[in-house]
C-alpha cells in the first residue's frame, strides 16, 4: 500500500476542504490552456505542497498516483438516480436519528469509489469534485453522519445492485438506498433488511418505505447482524435462502474492517447465494 497516497488523500478530504470552496486557482489554471481534471490535479498538488518543480519524486507521485486519482464528476448525472428523484426526506427525527440534507463546495474533494490498484501496483484513491453546489441527503445518529446518499455511496454500491437477483438480504438499512435499487429490479423477488437501530427502523418505515415504488417487496427485521445469521444463517423472511447478500455495517475502513472480516468467515463454504460487502475492494486493500 502506497503510504504516501492515502496520507494526501487524508489531507485531501479532512483538510482541504475549507481551502477548495475559493478554488478560484483552478479556473485561472484552465485559462493557462489545462484541461479541468489536470488543472484541479496542480492545484491540489500546490496545496498539499508538492514541489512538482523542483522534486523528481513529487512529479513521480503526480503522474502516477494523484493525477490518475482525480475524478471531475457532474452534478446532473446523480441528481437523475432513481433514489433521489423519488424520494423526499423531510425534516424529522425519532430519538438518535434524523434526517439532514448536507452540501459539496464546488470544488470540495471527496472520495468518490473504492480504492483501486492500478499498473505496477500503484493504489489509486479515486478524488471526486464537482464543479457547483451539490446537495446530498443524510442520516445523521448521535450527532455523526451515518449514511447518505451521495457520489461514494452510489458508486461503491452500483456492482452489487446490478447484480441483484431473486430472494435479496441486506444487513445495515440506513436511508433504504439499496433496498430501494434492489426493490425496482423485476429480477428481485423481495428484499429482506436486517437492522438493530430502532430509531432509524422508525424513521424508515414512517418516513421513507412509503414512497418506495414495491413497499411490498421490502420487509425490515430488528436484529443484530451477526445474532441473525447465528439463529437464521443467510435466510429471507420466509425462511428462504437468500440468492443474494449485501452487508454494510460499517462507516468507513476504520470500524469496518473487522466486521467484514467477522461476517466473511460466517459466510457458508457452499453457498448459492451471491455475497457482497460495501466498499470490500478498499477492505482488501487494508488486508494486503
Amino acid at each position: 500500500m502506497n503510504e504516501r497516497l492515502l496520507r494526501f488523500e487524508r489531507w485531501l478530504f479532512e483538510e482541504a476542504g475549507e481551502a477548495a470552496a475559493n478554488a478560484t486557482a483552478v479556473r485561472e489554471l484552465m485559462d493557462c490552456g489545462l484541461d479541468l481534471r489536470t488543472a484541479y490535479a496542480h492545484w491540489l498538488a500546490a496545496l498539499g505542497g508538492l514541489n512538482l518543480d523542483g522534486s523528481q519524486a513529487d512529479r513521480l507521485f503526480f503522474h502516477s498516483r494523484l493525477l490518475p486519482s482525480v475524478c471531475p464528476l457532474r452534478v446532473a448525472d446523480f441528481r437523475s438516480n432513481p433514489y433521489l428523484q423519488t424520494v423526499r426526506l423531510p425534516d424529522v427525527a425519532v430519538g438518535s436519528a434524523h434526517f439532514e440534507t448536507m452540501r459539496y463546495a464546488p470544488f470540495e474533494p471527496f472520495p468518490c469509489g473504492d480504492l483501486q490498484l492500478a499498473t505496477g501496483d500503484a493504489l489509486l484513491a479515486p478524488i471526486g469534485f464537482f464543479d457547483e453546489p451539490y446537495s446530498y441527503p443524510a442520516l445523521v445518529q448521535h450527532g455523526c453522519e451515518w449514511m447518505a446518499v451521495k457520489p461514494n455511496e452510489i458508486r461503491t454500491m452500483e456492482k452489487a445492485i446490478a447484480a441483484a437477483r431473486g430472494r435479496v438480504l441486506t444487513f445495515g438499512l440506513g436511508l433504504g438506498y439499496f433496498a430501494f435499487m434492489a426493490s425496482q429490479k423485476e429480477e428481485v423477488v423481495d428484499v429482506t433488511v436486517v437492522d438493530d437501530s430502532a430509531d432509524v427502523i422508525a424513521l424508515f418505515l414512517r418516513h421513507v418505505l412509503p414512497q418506495f415504488p414495491h413497499v411490498a417487496k421490502v420487509s425490515v427485521t430488528r436484529r443484530d447482524a451477526f445474532r441473525y445469521v447465528v439463529e437464521n444463517g443467510f435466510t429471507t423472511r420466509r425462511g428462504d435462502e437468500a440468492d443474494t447478500v449485501f452487508v454494510d455495517l460499517w462507516h468507513d475502513v476504520g470500524d469496518g474492517l473487522p466486521l467484514y472480516r467477522r461476517m466473511r468467515d460466517l459466510q457458508p463454504a457452499h453457498s448459492r447465494a451471491q455475497f457482497f460487502y460495501w466498499i470490500e475492494d478498499t477492505m482488501k486493500c487494508y488486508e494486503c
